[in-house]
């Protein structure tokens, strides 16, 4: 349910304009089981905070995703944020 919440949050996305690259990964039976990881390709922090900040001044934008987060938020128990630089 939260792998296909999270593909669905990328859609949403998509269609409110600002695509984001990204997937969603599953774990197979290492440390702390069932996470899910979500990864989201930015060119740079700026670039994923201009998407967020384009969203949420769309009115309808801002409802949809709301909507979407709330829902996240009655499916996790555990969750950690990294923000990663590829090299």
């Amino acid at each position: 349910r939260l792998v296909e919440h999270h593909k669905a949050g990328l859609e949403l996305l998509a269609r409110h304009g600002h695509p984001l690259k990204g997937r969603v990964l599953t774990d197979h039976e290492s440390g702390r089981s069932d996470q899910v990881v979500v990864e989201w390709e930015v060119d740079s922090m700026a670039h994923y905070e201009s998407v967020f900040e384009k969203l949420m001044s769309n009115a309808e934008a801002a409802r949809d995703f709301g909507s979407w987060e709330e829902k996240l938020g009655e499916m996790i128990h555990y969750s950690v944020a990294e923000q990663w630089t590829l090299h």
